[in-house]
């Protein structure tokens, strides 16, 4: 005689019962990594967070037509980085390397 489970039998019932348990998690589980990977997706991608940073690397001002220093010099005077990198590329810079400002690296290039 062949020693297995029949289907009507408890050891059977308790097999059944115990995939079904563990089934079960397994997709409580899926489910809660998609919602969590779902709301930090949307968080990071669709409503990213708004406005200037309060703190950055460094601010870089890029030589130009309409060069915003006055707005450079202005957030590096706020503390807003510990860097500031000033572009002189063109021959129209027609102003010098700024001064200096406390606690702030100003680098012309």
């Amino acid at each position: 005689m062949l020693a297995g489970k029949v289907a009507g039998s408890p050891g059977a019932a308790r097999n059944s019962a115990r995939w079904s348990k563990l089934r079960r998690r397994g997709m409580i589980t899926v489910i809660a990594v998609i919602l969590v990977f779902s709301v930090a997706t949307a968080r990071l991608f669709i409503w990213p967070e708004q406005g200037m940073p309060p703190r950055v690397n460094a601010i870089v001002m890029l030589n130009g037509d309409d060069s915003p220093l006055s707005v450079t010099l202005r957030l590096a005077r706020e503390g807003r980085a510990k860097f500031v990198l000033v572009s002189q590329g063109t021959r129209s810079s027609n102003f010098g390397c700024p001064g200096r400002l406390p606690q702030v690296k100003i680098i012309c290039f």
